[in-house]
């Protein structure tokens, strides 16, 4: 399906529409960036949509305030970080788009194009790593102003202090094979436990399991014949949006989603994480 003019207009840099995407084009949401308005479509993130847009700096680094834009597309860098609401540090490039949601930048003054702070660049083989903590120690007396300053200079998102805190979950879950990964490999190596008897924690950082698969029209049959067999099996239980952080003695694992702990301890873990 062709881009219309409008869609051009205010999408210069959206691609047309390719075989198995997951962006809904038929309808069209709204949301502001640094209070600038910007359309986008139900299944884009927040840094998809402004890549779309033209937009190339997201964010300016930690230290310098070098320009930084989307790299790895997958939440695995700290280049799109952006505040969401009273949300600070959140990856533009995982965080889908809502309707009226607004967005702004971090770590930049008096604006994201122009920020004032990137002149420190300069001084830059002068502050080798920690020089901070080398430099700012003497007198004792003014560690105070130099700790405000150095917050302002090199903070990243800002705490709302006056915002309600959201509640935090553990949950134990149990199975005999948990299975990190939700690509083609993953799938299989599910269904492969599961037809051997295992019951199957499935885990992908993603919102829709395939991997690759997702993406390429050669592999439409062979990712809808693998969803469709996971999807149905009473053996396997798939944790979408939910990230393995740590993989312990005796084979326990932690994993989040969101505010959500999980725990559990397997007798088998198959990592298919590509």
């Amino acid at each position: 399906m062709a881009m219309s003019n409008a869609e051009r207009a205010s999408s210069p840099n959206r691609m047309a529409s390719q075989p198995n995407e997951r962006i809904d084009r038929s309808s069209t949401l709204s949301f502001t960036f640094n209070d600038r308005v910007y359309q986008a479509h139900p299944g884009d993130t927040v840094g998809s949509a402004l890549a779309a847009a033209g937009l190339r700096v997201l964010s300016r680094s930690f230290k310098y305030h070098r320009p930084r834009g989307l790299m790895c597309c997958a939440g695995q860098c700290p280049n799109c970080l952006v505040q969401i609401g009273d949300e600070p540090n959140v990856r533009s490039c995982m965080h889908p788009v809502e309707e009226g949601m607004a967005v702004r930048s971090q770590n930049a003054w008096p604006s994201l194009e122009r920020d004032a702070l990137s002149i420190t660049g300069l001084a830059g083989p002068l502050m080798p790593v920690g020089f901070y903590y080398k430099t700012f120690i003497r007198p004792r007396a003014l560690w105070p102003v130099y700790e405000h300053v150095l917050r302002n200079a090199a903070g990243l998102g800002k705490v709302d202090f006056s915002s309600i805190p959201g509640g935090f979950d553990k949950q134990y879950l149990h199975g005999g094979v948990a299975v990190v990964g939700a690509g083609p490999a993953g799938l299989s190596a599910a269904l492969a436990a599961a037809e051997q008897g295992a019951q199957v924690l499935l885990f992908d950082e993603n919102s829709e399991p395939g991997g690759h698969l997702r993406f390429q029209a050669s592999g439409e049959s062979d990712y809808a014949d693998l969803r469709k067999a996971v999807e149905t099996s009473d053996r396997i239980e798939f944790y979408r949006e939910t990230t393995v952080v740590g993989w312990y003695k005796d084979h326990w694992l932690a994993a989040v989603r969101g505010t959500r702990l999980f725990k559990m301890r397997v007798q088998a873990v198959v990592v298919a994480t590509g």
